[in-house]
């Protein structure tokens, strides 16, 4: 069996690794992997893994299969797309309009690359890919080929959803009834997802939350949809993976050391309130602040160019901060389950968005309702009466991270089902 697999970006990096791990150290199988774009070329400890540890290469699927008129066709959409921002909104719209057609016909005519990678492909392979990428090129063109050529085409995680509401990111209320806007946005604008994976495989909640949830707007292909767990943040992942990278030193030992993984401000987060409670922590001395930007959105809600926020940014691989850190603090970043396997103590700030997480649904962290109350938590943290039970803990491991299996190997075997 020829199993291919495409990775874009540092999330979907993150999960698709132990699946790579997992098929080629303890299945023995021959995997390809595509990089696509550029910003997977700076995940420098993943890369190094696949070429030190297993003995792979990333290929790069534009080098690969991209032509030059493919590449002419790309490099004339984006310097289109450069176009500024208009101040006039019917202009502005236009524009838009206008682009997204030419955007359309370029991924038509790049299109070929697509049909030259799959052409090569026996109807005895495997593709997988991260969800959410459905109506991207190539992706939406390799799941549209691969299906004609009855190649199974399989999604796994881009990341995990926190959350237990399914309204978190703030989304304008269209102003025409949502039949015509749909119309226009899949016409006008050429947006909208007219096909999807054969299998998703993800989260034991995500059928119920993530594909519910106003991230997916449209998707109705629950039944292929599992629920299996999250091996990213198991215990034999990251005893294998994360824990060798460099550690940032304590400043003041008397202090405790806490990690601020920021998320999108899209996601209903209070600006004023983030800012606020950054601010507080800067001048605690109670605390060793590290502040870690989102790998998407950067310091968003935040002021970059803000030199005591600046100063405490730091750039390095999450799970190195984490080695370093006491406490993380989030409100919707993922990262929160590395944290609780690795024994930090997560603390939710519940007053800094509108949502709320499944950690604080399982009682598996700290939920604040106020800055003061954050500020009371630091000055009692020496108490371990306050901290989240070891049994809420271990039931939290055990039915999110590991989806109820036995055990990690009983969890890989389901994401890669397609050897059986």
């Amino acid at each position: 069996m020829k199993i291919v697999i495409f990775i874009r970006i540092h999330n979907d990096f993150d999960h698709a690794l132990p699946i790579i791990d997992y098929l080629i150290r303890y299945k023995h199988q021959s995997v390809i992997i595509y990089g696509l774009g550029k910003e997977y070329r700076k995940c420098n400890k993943h890369i190094s893994y696949v070429e030190n540890v297993l003995l792979n290469k990333i290929i790069s699927f534009e080098d690969e299969f991209y032509l030059k008129h493919h590449k002419f066709y790309f490099g004339l959409m984006n310097s289109i797309g450069k176009f500024p921002n208009l101040k006039i909104k019917i202009v502005d719209l236009l524009f838009n309009a206008l682009f997204s057609q030419v955007r359309r016909i370029v991924y038509y005519l790049a299109s070929g690359s697509v049909e030259s990678f799959v052409s090569q492909l026996s109807k005895k392979t495997v593709i997988m890919a991260d969800f959410g990428t459905e109506g991207q090129f190539p992706y939406k063109y390799i799941i549209k080929k691969s299906q004609k050529k009855g190649i199974p085409i399989i999604a796994y995680l881009h990341g995990f959803y926190i959350w237990t509401n399914l309204n978190v990111m703030y989304i304008k209320k269209p102003k025409l009834p949502v039949n015509i806007t749909n119309l226009l946005n899949k016409w006008l604008f050429a947006k909208g997802i007219d096909t999807y994976y054969d299998k998703y495989l993800g989260a034991p909640n995500a059928a119920d939350t993530h594909f519910r949830s106003n991230l997916y707007p449209g998707f109705d292909k629950f039944e292929r949809v599992v629920g299996i767990g999250i091996p990213r943040f198991s215990f034999e992942w990251i005893d294998r993976f994360a824990r060798n990278g460099p550690v940032i030193r304590k400043i003041n030992n008397d202090k405790i050391n806490v990690a601020l993984f920021l998320s999108g401000e899209n996601y209903e987060v209070n600006s004023e309130s983030l800012k606020e409670t950054v601010d507080w922590m800067i001048n605690s001395n109670l605390i060793n602040l590290t502040i870690k930007p989102h790998p998407r959105v950067g310091l968003s809600g935040l002021d970059k160019n803000n030199l005591p926020i600046a100063s405490k940014v730091s750039e390095l691989n999450s799970s190195d901060i984490i080695e370093w850190a006491d406490v993380g603090i989030l409100y919707g970043c993922s990262i929160a389950l590395e944290m609780i396997i690795r024994n930090v103590v997560v603390v939710v700030p519940k007053y800094i968005d509108n949502n709320k997480t499944i950690i604080e649904e399982k009682n598996a962290c700290i939920a604040v309702e106020s800055l003061q109350e954050l500020s009371n938590f630091f000055d009692k943290y020496s108490d371990d009466a306050i901290l989240p039970s070891k049994s809420n803990i271990d039931t939290f491991i055990k039915e999110i991270i590991y989806g109820n299996n036995s055990s990690y190997e009983e969890m890989m075997d389901k994401y890669t089902y397609f050897l059986e």
